[in-house]
């Protein structure tokens, strides 16, 4: 588990003992970036969940963060994927308000050679633009490595592919499964006949 934010650490501490989870979980207290490299790392006062690597008081909603005109972390230390991720990955979820296609870049290792089934992105198009990409770099980059791009549902509804050439346009975040078509059958179809089971 990443977690850059000190006022995060014990949420996410505590968190990790209450699921019985304390021996099984290492908390890396640095942000991910494309490059193991000093960064700038911004803390949002509107929402602990919403610290970035851009300045939060861009958005118009984060009215304490705009009043609170704080200067960032100037000195803070980011590490890569490829440098901390175990050596067996199934799945990663990665939700870092628009730095997703940047810490990707620092895992490229991993996506070329473990190429993880699984890698959930969270897509936030203002936060993205801050970090010089978009929705569709981001898929792009993702495409290099084989992996196709799924809409996801709350619901457990089969994810929906995307073709390469169709854009997204949403109007709030929302998170995408890169994966292929084979790798998702062999997860939603176990899902569904273990739901069919019950239902009869």
């Amino acid at each position: 588990a990443i977690e850059p934010g000190q006022d995060n650490l014990p949420k996410l501490t505590a968190n990790i003992s209450l699921n019985g989870l304390p021996s099984g979980v290492a908390i890396i207290p640095q942000p991910l970036f494309a490059r193991a490299e000093q960064v700038k790392f911004w803390y949002n006062h509107d929402s602990s969940g919403g610290h970035a690597l851009w300045d939060p008081a861009k958005w118009h909603e984060n009215v304490k963060t705009q009043k609170a005109m704080d200067e960032p972390d100037t000195c803070v230390e980011a590490t890569t994927l490829n440098r901390i991720a175990p050596s067996s990955l199934r799945l990663f979820k990665i939700d870092t308000e628009g730095a997703e296609e940047r810490i990707l870049q620092g895992a490229n290792n991993i996506l070329m050679v473990q190429h993880p089934p699984f890698v959930v992105c969270e897509v936030n198009q203002f936060g993205l633009e801050q970090m010089m990409c978009s929705a569709d770099s981001l898929r792009a980059y993702m495409r290099m490595f084989g992996y196709d791009t799924f809409l996801i549902y709350p619901d457990g509804r089969y994810p929906e592919l995307v073709p390469p050439r169709k854009g997204v346009i949403v109007d709030h975040v929302w998170n995408v499964l890169f994966s292929t078509p084979s790798d998702v059958a062999s997860v939603w179809k176990c899902t569904y006949q273990r739901m069919s089971s019950r239902c009869c």
